[in-house]
């Protein structure tokens, strides 16, 4: 029997206390003997001259075999009309494109492809049309929930007090959640008031010290830091109103440039922040017109933090936890150790992971009225526009979005890393198409990943970590 590398759905790794393969066609993760590992690497690799029974009998359990993959479909394709029709879980208003800062990595800093601030705001008549388009087709949600963004939407406080008092008129029977993220460097008493009042979830942008906040989010007018400013602010939060300050959270972008301590030692130690919690993702890097500088101590700082979450887990306390890292090993039991109890057997139509239902999550209304995803992909960008006020969610479009993976059909049947890819639609965005070859570009990044996931989740299982703890804590 002769199989080639590239057509046998499987994936070889060690960690230090073991081999393992991996088979994508059961999406069954093993412990193997080192002997078993060699043999099934030199079968896949096309080098085996003898017959061996371990790898027929392997073979003949249904591993080891060619991708079984049809045909590349999402399985919400059937469903996806009725899902937008009743189940819209979040609206998200861009109630300006202006700001008052010009943060250096920001999507609309001029450093990303076909993004840039203007000074475009959301009149009233396309918001309410977008508040009405979202009650209509939320009816099967537990709650209404209405975000507004930026630019930075501060600036539009009047409009966003209107849209409150709209919503609020014309949703019933249900819990309202709004949702803010800004700046924070125009929040004043009549502001927070009004915050406070309607409960607002507030997300203050925040990347750390001083040096780094600075360093990167700056005033549009002069240049000048916003440090001082947002520290301000949140001091004056703590002090006026410390029962709002568990609706308060930070959302840090992690500049790989800077190395990971300081930031880590600012969220950790700083008496102003270290009780708030933290969102933390880096830079984005789709669209980028310069490759991202990566400190020589990133890796190796950031990694230590994880190990000391580790650490903290096995010893049965968490205060020595990292906010940075804090969702560390619930992301591990979310994307590795729920994948794999995902069932193998009928495996014929399936679409990679990445893709979620366009508009469903979080449906993204521009300046413009026009819909979009969500707030993280190309505004400018005609593919990835599904819709507008006026006509609602254009589902033929969604449905394209959707099945993304059907561009790239013929390489993702036989990757080993299928199920656990995280590459939707904007990565793959190229101007007004949809591009293989652009969504192609990420398939080795991706496969490093999920092998170093991989080889998390192998050695803290062998360490009796209980990933189904996790879940329970977590909730």
């Amino acid at each position: 029997m002769s199989h080639n590398s590239e057509e046998i759905a499987v994936h070889l790794f060690r960690v230090a206390q073991g081999y393992y393969i991996y088979d994508m066609n059961n999406n069954a993760l093993m412990k193997i003997t080192e002997s078993l590992y060699k043999d099934v690497s030199a079968f896949i690799k096309n080098q085996s001259t003898v017959k061996n029974q371990s790898i027929d009998k392997l073979i003949d359990e249904g591993y080891l075999r060619p991708s079984k993959l049809e045909k590349i479909e999402h399985p919400l394709t059937a469903s996806i009309k009725n899902m937008i029709d009743n189940c819209l879980h979040m609206l998200t208003l861009q109630v300006t494109q202006n700001c008052n800062l010009r943060c250096k990595y920001c999507v609309y800093s001029g450093s990303y492809i076909n993004r840039r601030h203007t000074n475009k705001r959301m009149s009233f008549e396309t918001a309410k049309k977008a508040i009405d388009y979202y009650i209509a087709h939320s009816s099967q949600s537990s709650k209404y929930r209405f975000g507004f963004y930026g630019g930075e939407p501060t600036l539009e406080i009047e409009l966003i007090k209107q849209c409150v008092e709209y919503i609020k008129n014309n949703v019933f029977g249900k819990p309202i959640e709004f949702n803010i993220t800004t700046n924070a460097t125009l929040l004043n008493k009549d502001v927070l008031d009004f915050l406070v009042k309607h409960r607002f979830y507030l997300t203050i942008s925040l990347d750390g010290s001083k040096e780094i906040q600075d360093k990167n989010r700056i005033y549009a007018a002069n240049g000048e830091g916003t440090f001082d400013n947002v520290m301000e602010k949140i001091e004056w939060i703590k002090e006026d109103y410390p029962n709002f300050l568990n609706n308060v959270r930070f959302n840090m972008v992690i500049d790989p440039e800077d190395g990971y301590k300081k930031s880590n030692d600012f969220f950790m130690y700083d008496e102003r922040v270290k009780d708030i919690f933290v969102t933390a993702g880096e830079k984005n890097d789709n669209n980028l017109q310069k490759i991202i500088k990566v400190h020589p101590d990133y890796y190796r700082n950031k990694s230590y933090e994880e190990f000391k979450a580790i650490a903290a887990y096995f010893r049965g306390h968490k205060e020595k936890v990292s906010p940075l890292v804090s969702a560390y090993l619930i992301s591990l039991k979310k994307n590795v150790a729920d994948e794999l109890k995902g069932d193998g057997s009928d495996f014929k139509i399936s679409h990679p992971g990445g893709p979620c239902v366009p508009g469903l999550q979080r449906l993204f209304v521009n300046a413009d009225g026009k819909f979009y995803p969500c707030e993280r992909v190309n505004e400018s960008s005609s593919v990835m526009c599904i819709g507008d006020v006026e006509h609602g969610i254009d589902i033929e479009k969604a449905k394209v979005l959707l099945n993304v993976g059907q561009i790239s059909e013929s390489h993702c049947k036989k990757c080993w890393a299928f199920r656990f890819c995280n590459s939707c639609a904007a990565y793959a965005e190229d101007g007004d198409v949809l591009s293989a070859q652009k969504r192609l570009t990420r398939c080795e990044s991706i496969r490093n990943s999920v092998e170093r996931s991989f080889m998390s989740y192998c050695v803290l299982k062998d360490l009796k970590m209980d990933f189904e703890e996790l879940e329970e804590n977590d909730r």
